[in-house]
């Protein structure tokens, strides 16, 4: 990646990068707030691509959005969960909206 440099980069063991991140102050960016969200995901978007990583996240410390991109039907989508906040506690249960910590979030993208 040249010029442009992600905020959070989530490395292996080996030292080889998995995961890019966007931190946004929650003052500057409101994540449920539609055109924050899409100029975010634009710049997380174009560290996803340069770096060719499939996974990447924005997060405000208050909330954050996981992303995945992948090559669906002869072209890139970029494809987002919903905002998920700093203080949702993991449950278990069938379907998993707003049951999901955060920190399952990342074990699982980086496991």
């Amino acid at each position: 990646m040249t010029g442009k440099v992600p905020d959070v980069v989530l490395m292996t063991t080996s030292g080889s990068m998995r995961i890019v991140g966007e931190m946004k102050t929650r003052w500057v960016v409101a994540l449920a707030h539609l055109r924050h969200i899409l100029e975010s995901k634009a710049q997380i978007a174009g560290y996803m691509k340069m770096s060719d990583r499939k996974y990447g996240f924005i997060s405000t410390y208050e909330e954050t959005i996981f992303l995945k991109q992948d090559f669906k039907m002869g072209s890139w989508t970029l494809f987002h969960g919903h905002a998920i906040r700093h203080s949702t506690t993991g449950q278990e249960g069938l379907d998993f909206v707003d049951k999901v910590s955060l920190r399952e979030c990342f074990w699982f993208l980086i496991g």
